[in-house]
């Protein structure tokens, strides 16, 4: 059900797109623009695969994708090369990076929402993502230690 309802939410998303005003802070950004999306991930993606996973899941960055595409033709070429994994190759993609960013919503229409870990869920206002490098303890069998 989760891959139906997320490519029914890409439909919806490319047949009207959200626009919203939004300042976006971090490392080597800080930007007070109109944009239709912008994607956070632990770490950067990897080039190249059609799955978007990180390429190294330890080198403690937070990937920020900001979508420039406007129109519609954009739009369809974004989803392309997005589905063909071109993330750096993608001119409709600015692409940054940094250990927190603050992203704050100054207009934008009705519900915010956004999808963390692959749920739905409401978007503050206000929102702060930050990274804790070597936060996380892994459990591993002995012999793979």
């Amino acid at each position: 059900g989760k891959i139906r309802a997320s490519a029914r939410a890409a439909y919806t998303t490319f047949m009207n797109p959200p626009s919203m005003r939004v300042s976006l802070q971090s490392r080597d950004v800080q930007a007070l623009t109109r944009r239709r999306g912008i994607g956070i991930t632990n770490n950067l993606l990897k080039e190249g695969t059609p799955l978007p996973y990180a390429e190294r899941v330890d080198k403690g960055v937070l990937g920020v994708y900001v979508t420039v595409a406007e129109e519609r033709p954009e739009l369809v070429k974004f989803f392309f090369n997005f589905a063909r994994g071109r993330w750096k190759q993608n001119p409709q993609v600015e692409i940054h990076e940094g250990e927190k960013v603050v992203l704050k919503i100054i207009s934008g229409g009705g519900r915010r929402r956004c999808v963390i870990d692959g749920e739905l869920t409401k978007l503050e206002t206000a929102t702060t993502v930050e990274i804790h490098p070597g936060a996380l303890n892994v459990l591993v069998p002995a012999d793979m230690a």
